[in-house]
């Protein structure tokens, strides 16, 4: 178990050193995400700037809802002010996951019950669907009890109810159980979450393999745009006649020659065999597709604004001179009327092959 560094009674002033550790740590972490960060030319899914992802991390209630519904007899919402619940609220959203336990745990505080010498309280005799008893136990049995706590703007120590202290940082019932439960148990520091951190994903591609599908898209000779860099920053092109499913293919020949060989087998015979089992990729053709967008600002073709050496030779000739301007000005008009039959011709090619499934 990793130390706690919270005291019990955690209050605004080990709040607030949280809060600027978060701000550091978050962002220290955005400053090296950024800079290891490969600018895909496909936004990334993010569905917390969505509507539904807002909605989920929302608290449950706003302040305003809180002092409105209120929470016992002893109004214990009342004994802070509005702007007080505000600053809980607002300083308690910053904190991660991780340190909004550890500071809850600090306010949840377990007390040793008093032993009472009046009459014993008698147990519910209501019994549960496995026989269990449901009331609650006589006094003798219980051993202490547990206090919620908040701090007020004056960093005096404000003991609630559970229902206000769930209200005031918006969260669940179901969460304050569990650090209730671990607190009474006698554990100063919550555990770290551990959902999500196993590691047993059998579908997951190994990271090894993730490198050589990145290396082998590197590999390709790729270069930026010349005039339109201020357009597209960032952004790379390949010559026209590869796409990302030759790319795949070429990926395959190289690190998976064994399943080339199995699909040749399977397209010569032109029939499946169910009783064998069927062979896959090394990466499927998806991942390959996801990795090449994600990752990569990379399009095919060069762009129509980069010129090449006779357009600008001719054109800089142009501007200098003013001897045999018209020869010039009409050299260059037939050399782009080339250039356009040129780009006609091989948007007819890339149209037939799309339409074609064989070729001559």
């Amino acid at each position: 178990m990793a130390a706690c560094f919270l005291p019990v009674g955690l209050g605004y002033s080990a709040l607030e050193h949280l809060t600027e550790a978060a701000n550091e740590h978050s962002a220290t972490e955005e400053l090296a995400t950024d800079k290891a960060k490969f600018r895909g030319r496909k936004r990334v899914r993010a569905c917390p700037k969505k509507k539904i992802g807002l909605r989920k991390n929302a608290p449950n209630t706003s302040i305003e809802e809180v002092i409105s519904i209120g929470c016992c007899m002893k109004k214990c919402i009342m004994k802070l002010s509005e702007a007080t619940l505000h600053q809980i609220r607002e300083k308690f959203n910053i904190l991660t996951y991780e340190e909004q336990n550890q500071y809850l745990a600090g306010l949840i505080i377990r007390r040793e019950a008093v032993k009472s010498s009046g009459h014993k309280r008698k147990q519910n005799p209501a019994t549960g669907k496995n026989g269990n008893k449901t009331g609650r136990p006589p006094a003798e049995e219980a051993t202490f009890t547990i206090e919620y706590n908040v701090r007020n703007e004056k960093g005096i120590n404000i003991k609630i109810c559970q229902k206000a202290f769930i209200l005031i940082h918006g969260f669940g019932k179901k969460r304050v159980e569990v650090l209730r439960r671990k607190v009474a148990s006698g554990s100063l520091c919550p555990e770290p979450d551990q959902r999500g951190k196993h590691d047993n994903r059998p579908r997951k591609v190994p990271e090894i393999i993730h490198e050589k599908v990145r290396e082998h898209i590197m590999s390709f000779p790729a270069r930026e745009s010349h005039y339109s860099r201020h357009k597209n920053s960032g952004r790379m092109y390949l010559t026209a006649d590869l796409s990302i499913e030759r790319m795949y293919d070429l990926f395959l020949e190289k690190n998976d020659p064994e399943y080339i060989e199995y699909k040749k087998k399977m397209q010569e015979s032109g029939t499946t065999n169910t009783t064998e089992i069927e062979k896959k990729p090394i990466v499927s053709k998806h991942y390959y597709h996801d990795v090449f967008i994600q990752e990569f600002n990379i399009h095919f073709g060069y762009p129509r604004s980069d010129t090449c050496d006779i357009c600008d030779r001719l054109r800089l000739a142009i501007a200098e001179t003013s001897a045999d301007v018209e020869g010039l000005q009409e050299e260059l008009s037939i050399h782009l009327e080339a250039a356009q039959e040129g780009y006609d011709a091989l948007k007819k090619d890339i149209t037939l092959c799309k339409n074609s499934h064989k070729l001559e």
